[in-house]
C-alpha cells in the first residue's frame, strides 16, 4: 500500500524549505531502498530486487548545444541520478552541485556510505509513459538558480524547461504517445547499467465511453498497447535484457490527480468519482486485446 498523504505532496511544508525536506526524504528512500535490497539478498535464496523508475527520455528543442544540454539534465534530474545512486551507491556529481549550490543537500550519517555501496540491485524496472521536450532555462532574477515551478514535469531555472513536441500526438492530460521513447528508454538503461530489465507500468491514461449497450470501445487504448509492445520487440533485437511487460493496468483504479476520470484499466469500473453507482465490472474491448496477447504471448499480427 502507498500512502499518499499531505507530506509526500509537501502540503505542510513551508514553500521555502519544501525543496529541502523533498531531497532528505529523496535520500532516507535510498537508504531505505539499499536495506531492502540487503536484506532480500540476505533472506532470499536467488532473490532478485531492483529499484522501480519513473522514466524520462528527453529530446531537445533546437540544436543548439544548450538546448542538447538541457534535455540531458532533464534525463539526468528526473531519472539518471537516482538510477545512479541505485547501482553506484553516490550521487553523480552534477547532482551534488546542484544539491549544494541550492543548499539542499541531505544530512548523511557516515555509515550510509557502506549500506548504499555494498546494495547492488539484479535488475531495474521501468514505468514508461511518455516522453519530454526541454530547451534550456536561464536563472533570472525573480526565479534564481534551482528554483522549481511546476510539480510534474516541473521546470528548473538554471537548467532546463519543457516544451510541447509538434511531431507527437498527446492523451487528454498531456502526456505525449511515443512508442519510440520506450525503445530509447531501454536501450539507454540497459547500456548505461547491463541489468535485466522489465517493465512495471506502460498504458494509456484517458476517459472512457460507456455505450448504452454496456460496451467500451477502447481501440485508442489498443493501437497504443500495440505500438508500445512492438517497441519492447525492437529493443530486443537492439539486444536489449528485457525479460517482462506488465502494463497499467488490468482495472481502472484510481488517479492520484485526476481520481476516476483517467481511466488506464481493460476492465471498466461503472463508477465516477462522487458516484458509487452499481460498480459493476466491464471487460473493455482491450480486456479481449490483451487476452490474446496473453495466449499468444506476444503480438500475433
Amino acid at each position: 500500500m502507498v500512502r499518499v498523504n499531505e507530506r509526500m505532496n509537501m502540503y505542510d511544508v513551508p514553500a521555502e524549505d519544501a525543496e529541502r525536506v523533498r531531497a532528505q526524504m529523496d535520500y532516507h528512500m535510498f537508504v531505505a531502498h539499499a536495506l531492502a535490497t540487503t536484506a532480500c539478498h540476505e533472506l532470499v535464496e536467488g532473490g532478485k530486487v531492483g529499484p522501480a523508475v519513473s522514466s524520462t527520455m528527453t529530446y531537445p528543442a533546437s540544436n543548439k548545444p544548450i538546448d542538447i544540454w538541457a534535455a540531458k539534465m532533464n534525463d539526468n534530474f528526473k531519472t539518471n541520478y537516482a538510477l545512479d545512486m541505485y547501482y553506484y551507491g553516490d550521487y553523480p556529481g552534477y547532482y551534488k552541485e546542484y544539491l549544494e549550490k541550492a543548499g539542499i543537500s541531505p544530512i548523511r550519517h557516515p555509515e550510509d556510505e557502506e549500506i548504499l555501496k555494498s546494495a547492488k540491485p539484479d535488475l531495474i524496472a521501468v514505468n514508461y509513459y511518455r516522453t519530454l521536450v526541454a530547451s534550456y532555462l536561464p536563472e533570472t532574477e525573480e526565479y534564481p538558480f534551482g528554483t522549481k515551478v511546476n510539480e510534474i514535469d516541473y521546470d528548473l531555472y538554471g537548467y532546463f524547461k519543457i516544451e510541447k513536441n509538434p511531431h507527437l500526438q498527446a492523451s487528454e492530460y498531456g502526456a505525449q504517445i511515443d512508442p519510440m521513447g520506450l525503445r530509447l528508454v531501454l536501450n539507454e538503461y540497459y547500456n548505461r547499467y547491463r541489468l535485466p530489465l522489465i517493465i512495471t507500468e506502460n498504458g494509456l491514461g484517458t476517459p472512457d465511453t460507456l455505450t448504452e449497450y454496456g460496451k467500451i470501445h477502447d481501440d485508442y487504448r489498443i493501437d497504443y498497447i500495440k505500438a508500445h509492445i512492438a517497441a519492447c520487440n525492437d529493443a530486443i533485437a537492439d539486444g536489449v535484457e528485457l525479460f517482462g511487460y506488465c502494463p497499467w493496468a488490468v482495472i481502472d483504479i484510481l488517479s492520484s490527480h485526476q481520481g476516476f476520470k483517467k481511466r488506464y484499466g481493460f476492465v471498466y469500473i461503472n463508477r465516477e468519482d462522487h458516484d458509487l453507482k452499481d460498480l459493476a465490472r466491464i471487460k473493455k474491448d482491450s480486456f479481449y486485446f490483451y487476452q490474446k496477447i496473453i495466449k499468444d504471448n506476444g503480438l500475433s499480427d
